[in-house]
């Protein structure tokens, strides 16, 4: 792979902002874990369509290099921007029917010759994507490439291996949370020592090494019904959870840890264990759907206070210019979505995609006909322009939390008695199953 392009570098600083502005909290943990100046391989499971390929993009501090399915550059343009973007073909047989698969010799060599040079490839080894808290089987080929390339240059004495896990609070919604966490580098040249005359030994090794590494930093839920009970404990256990709007990008593994913690409780719990968690929690989440509240209105106090409407009333104006400017491309990009995009993987990537394209083209025109009017108070304006459109977010949630409290607090006293009481049996559900693991 040659290296990487001016459309990648160009791109990347967009993408970054585009990144911060669609998610409320990235948690980007352990990624000092890459070995630096080493070739590196990372292992990224993959729940939906190109999101995790562009945040790897922006927040890793290198030139990412990926292979990407093969007919996606069926057309000589996507392929052209493909290629720009580090990206390259790997063709599997279900897509080919064979045909393609000759091709990725080339593809081969491409990467033996990216690790000989100690840069980076982004891997994902599940082979497909689906929006589902699962680690699905790992193909071989990620360890057939790296066995390859110790095999075209023996004298490499050193490649890594870093199993990468993502989970999302809500991954087919803006403004969630995606958590990201590097592990433990595998040292792809002992294991080669340790099979000298084995690589199919070598290959399943590593593969295994590699899913449970992975798996140990994913959010998994096996099964439907675990999935569902999942998601209701999940949404309790993010309520006492700090939730400031900066900064973005954080460090801390507190939000990853909850959610591991709820995951790895429910695939031990029994088949009745599970049941029972349903019977309490259905019925609450039902009711908080009818009243449309959230949990953390239940939990209590709300977001419905003098301050906030003060603060609200406050910046109305302002943010509410931002909130306009960004309005007529938020509702073509929601259009593109609903009518274009089938698949639920891809509703996500599609946004930040359209985002990233949409947004830049209408700002940069803005921004270059204010410089062009040599009015420095206008070019002042559009400046600023961006600036209070991503700020709306901001209001935008504080509304949302204000107009929820001030519902939960309409709703008759008898009900929002009920309501506590409901939350309170799953808790009490939620301690006991807990209990349950640690006697």
């Amino acid at each position: 792979m040659k290296k990487a392009g001016i459309i990648y570098h160009f791109l990347v600083p967009l993408a970054r902002i585009s990144i911060i502005s669609y998610y409320r909290k990235i948690q980007w943990s352990n990624a000092e874990r890459v070995p630096v100046n080493k070739p590196v391989i990372l292992a990224v499971n993959h729940p939906t369509g190109f999101s995790e390929p562009v945040i790897m993009a922006v927040l890793m501090k290198r030139p990412l290099y990926y292979l990407v399915r093969g007919d996606f550059f069926q057309s000589r343009f996507f392929g052209f921007l493909l290629r720009s973007m580090n990206m390259v073909p790997i063709f599997r047989r279900m897509d080919t029917n064979f045909r393609g698969v000759a091709q990725n010799l080339a593809t081969f060599e491409a990467c033996y010759q990216t690790l000989k040079s100690n840069k980076t490839i982004c891997i994902f080894p599940e082979g497909n994507t689906l929006h589902e808290k699962k680690l699905r089987p790992l193909q071989k080929g990620l360890g057939r490439i790296a066995h390859g390339a110790l095999e075209r240059f023996p004298e490499m004495k050193e490649l890594y291996v870093v199993p990468v896990g993502v989970s999302y609070t809500y991954a087919e919604k803006p403004r969630s949370k995606v958590m990201i966490d590097f592990g433990e580098p595998i040292d792809v040249v002992a294991l080669q020592r340790s099979f000298p005359e084995n690589r199919m030994r070598m290959v399943s090794e590593l593969t295994r090494k590699l899913y449970d590494a992975m798996a140990e930093r994913i959010v998994r839920l096996d099964d439907p019904q675990r999935e569902e009970l999942g998601e209701y404990l999940l949404r309790i256990t993010r309520t006492g959870l700090p939730d400031s709007f900066f900064p973005v990008v954080t460090s801390k593994t507190i939000y990853l840890e909850r959610e591991l913690a709820v995951a790895d409780q429910l695939r031990e719990a029994t088949d009745q264990q599970v049941t029972d968690g349903l019977s309490v929690a259905r019925p609450y989440f039902k009711a908080l759907d009818a009243w449309r509240v959230d949990d953390r209105n239940v939990d209590g106090p709300t977001a419905y206070t003098f301050m906030n409407t003060l603060l609200l009333t406050l910046t109305a104006i302002p943010l509410g210019l931002g909130y306009l400017f960004c309005w007529p491309i938020w509702r073509v990009i929601q259009w593109i979505v609903s009518t274009k995009v089938n698949r639920i993987e891809f509703h996500t990537p599609v946004r930040q995609a359209a985002g990233i394209g949409l947004y830049w083209i209408v700002y940069l025109t803005i921004f270059l006909i204010s410089i062009l009017s040599g009015n420095l108070w206008i070019v002042g304006i559009s400046v600023l322009l961006g600036i209070l459109g991503y700020l709306s977010n901001w209001w935008q949630e504080l509304f949302s939390q204000w107009n929820q409290g001030r519902r939960f607090l309409s709703i008759s006293e008898k009900e929002r008695l009920h309501l506590k009481q409901n939350r309170s049996k799953l808790v009490n559900y939620w301690k006991e199953l807990k209990k349950s693991f640690s006697e």
